[in-house]
């Protein structure tokens, strides 16, 4: 029903699906399921009553960046879900539920869940209604070819032996709200999530320039300004003002 399945290490073949359960090191990378919720929210800086004040989502910003996928258009050719993200949710914002843009999400965002919407980012549930139920052939699990097509979630605590892709407390980013409603804290974002992770292991990710580039730009640029100016007054041709002379010239 799913089609065959490929491992997602090879760009040149179009999956129908990923086995995601092939690869224990890229599940590895999530554990906020059976973390204790009060240690969770403590190292996310979360506020559920309130949100994230706007100093701390401006320095989450800085740190995280933008909530975004940088997919390549051989990526999203290969794989169409990545445009299933959404564009904007529901977030906390000094107590209220504000309508905000989706790529402006950090780790310690408090969102909400809503049938007929899609997650926002990777999210731990913090409260559900009993008929929550999401979808995950989004980020590549092949559909059941019997039974429901969609899973319940909830906010129960998941002890440590449970896999991330089987906590029922987890929804992930891009994934459609079937039905139900909730409330739920973004655990990740990007490029970390498992869309994110998806696109990083294929090698779909438009590489950024080097952080550095920009400064290293500027020094050099600096440097030759500097360097040239004292050329100058070596030669007279700047005037004790700091005025080149061959630019007075009439």
């Amino acid at each position: 029903a799913g089609g065959e399945a490929v491992p997602p290490r090879k760009p040149d073949a179009a999956p129908a699906y990923i086995e995601w359960d092939s690869f224990p090191d890229i599940a590895s990378l999530w554990s906020e399921h059976y973390e204790e919720l009060p240690a969770l929210l403590e190292r996310l800086g979360a506020d559920v009553e309130s949100g994230l004040p706007p100093a701390s989502l401006e320095e989450k910003r800085k740190a995280h960046g933008p909530n975004t996928l940088p997919v390549t258009s051989v990526g999203f050719e290969k794989f169409p879900n990545f445009s299933q993200v959404p564009a904007t949710t529901m977030a906390l914002r000094d107590g209220r539920e504000k309508e905000v843009m989706a790529q402006d999400l950090v780790p310690g965002d408090v969102v909400m869940l809503q049938a007929g919407k899609r997650v926002p980012a990777d999210c731990r549930i913090l409260e559900a209604s009993p008929d929550l139920s999401v979808e995950l052939q989004t980020i590549g699990f092949a559909p059941p070819a019997t039974g429901p097509r969609v899973l319940p979630r909830n906010a129960i605590q998941a002890k440590d032996t449970v896999g991330v892709w089987e906590a029922s407390n987890l929804v992930f980013f891009g994934c459609r709200i079937e039905r139900g409603s909730g409330k739920a804290v973004v655990i990740k974002t990007g490029v970390h999530t498992a869309l994110g992770v998806l696109a990083r292991e294929m090698d779909w990710v438009d590489a950024p320039p080097p952080a550095n580039l920009t400064s290293r730009l500027d020094k050099f640029e600096a440097a030759f300004e500097g360097r040239t100016e004292a050329i100058f007054r070596s030669c007279g041709l700047v005037t004790p003002e700091g005025r080149c002379r061959l630019c007075t010239i009439q």
